[in-house]
């Protein structure tokens, strides 16, 4: 019968609750007297001057024997417990990896341990990352991928690898032994603690191993039972089903992978809508190949220039820029003049190239509610020098039109429409039928 009057011992953490007994994780205390065991590995920094695989080989002989009995082991993973882990198994059938973070989801319908996590989620974090086909997952990371809690069927009882609970803090103290030598220790604990935290987290750990041990009560089937399956038809009939399901699932999955990739290609097109810096350069390169112009980087060594081509034998240096609030102004256009003046210095053309800035204004906000394009000085310069000025978000549609629909005499517009747009705002062709 299960007592609440239960007798908690835990390794390595104090728990500031006097309800629980605290032994530090160097000692060679035995788990035989407790009805559950809660530990937490140390960072392997904090006992330097003591040999840590002597403590782990200690506790794992420990566990074993208090799984035995029947009874649970609550591990706490702090980071650092792939070794105990190893010396419980004897192998490495799970594996676990430091790796920090905090959005954690539940991924069992174990009554007992949607409870728990009712009670604690929001101390927990995660430090280790789990996996091996031994462990049953019960918390994963957000994305779904891996699981960072679980539990381990370990002769009568379990071993329950839980996401650690936050805050503690640890401290090494010295002492003296009273012949002289100096001794020590380190001391996990809780550090500014919720007020009732000490008194949940008992009260839950106690209500877990209440509903696991309650789990015991329907008997496991001998392995030697699973014989008889053989002579069921219906039996083989699922297991077939169950085989080609798994077969589905990883064609689907596959296909599933393949569709996310072209989504992320299709959203990479965006970026003429918001984007700045290096991916709207690249993005702007690609949409003027839609239209029919081989554009690159400009790069000799001492000059470097965002998007640089040619049309019909004239030569073409451009700037792009993006904005998060405002219209594009006259700083950029100011670098623009000088890298045209460095492409005819470092070629051996007789006349200079024409200039192009792409702006992106505004590019926080909806197309819609953006309040202007270039500012008045950057037109007026624009006139002045005869430079180009394209709006990428203007080059987004041209591009989404023209890389679905081989429409050369709209291309050819398009091509055109930059040829004429000397001194202003370049003005594409309405795509047809937007």
């Amino acid at each position: 019968m299960y007592s609440e009057y239960m007798h908690l011992l835990s390794v390595g953490l104090a728990p500031c609750d006097e309800r629980i007994e605290h032994v530090y994780y160097n000692s060679r205390r035995s788990l035989a007297d407790a009805d559950i065991a809660i530990i937490t590995c140390p960072n392997p920094e904090q006992y330097k001057r003591d040999n840590l695989s002597q403590m782990h080989n200690h506790w794992a002989e420990e566990i074993f024997t208090f799984t035995e009995a029947g009874r649970n082991v609550y591990l706490l993973l702090g980071g650092y417990s792939s070794p105990l882990l190893h010396a419980i198994l004897g192998s490495y059938d799970i594996e676990s990896t430091f790796s920090q973070g905090k959005k954690i989801r539940i991924a069992t319908d174990r009554v007992e341990i949607q409870e728990y996590w009712r009670q604690l989620h929001s101390y927990c974090t995660y430090n280790e990352k789990l996996s091996g086909d031994l462990l049953e997952p019960t918390f994963i990371t957000y994305s779904g991928d891996t699981s960072v809690g679980g539990i381990l069927a370990l002769n009568d009882g379990h071993v329950i690898l839980l996401p650690s609970i936050q805050p503690w803090d640890s401290a090494i103290y010295l002492f003296d032994q009273g012949d002289g030598d100096i001794d020590w220790h380190v001391d996990i604990h809780w550090s500014k603690p919720h007020p009732y935290l000490p008194a949940l987290i008992h009260q839950s750990i106690i209500n877990l191993d209440k509903g696991l041990r309650s789990g015991k009560d329907q008997e496991t089937m001998p392995a030697w039972t699973k014989e008889y399956l053989r002579h069921s038809d219906r039996a083989q009939e699922l297991f077939a089903l169950n085989e080609q399901l798994q077969i589905d699932i990883k064609d689907l999955k596959t296909q599933k992978e393949a569709v996310e990739a072209e989504i992320q290609a299709e959203e990479r097109w965006l970026t003429l809508l918001y984007g700045t810096g290096k991916p709207l350069e690249r993005i702007i390169i690609e949409a003027l190949d839609q239209i029919g112009i081989s554009a690159k980087n400009f790069d000799d060594g001492s000059t470097e220039i965002d998007i640089y081509f040619e049309i019909q034998g004239q030569r073409f240096v451009g700037e792009s820029e993006g904005k998060d609030n405002s219209e594009i102004d006259i700083s950029k256009f100011r670098q623009l003049q000088d890298n045209i003046e460095a492409e005819y210095e470092a070629t051996d053309a007789s006349v200079y190239a024409q200039g192009i800035l792409f702006g992106n204004p505004y590019r926080l906000l909806p197309i819609t509610e953006r309040q202007g394009t270039f500012t008045r000085k950057c037109q007026a310069r624009t006139q002045t020098k005869g430079t180009r000025l394209i709006l990428t978000s203007d080059l987004y549609f041209v591009a989404q039109y023209l890389r679905f629909n081989p429409d050369t005499e709209f291309r050819e517009a398009c091509v055109q429409a930059i040829l004429d747009g000397s001194g202003g705002i370049v003005r594409f062709p309405d795509v047809p039928n937007a």
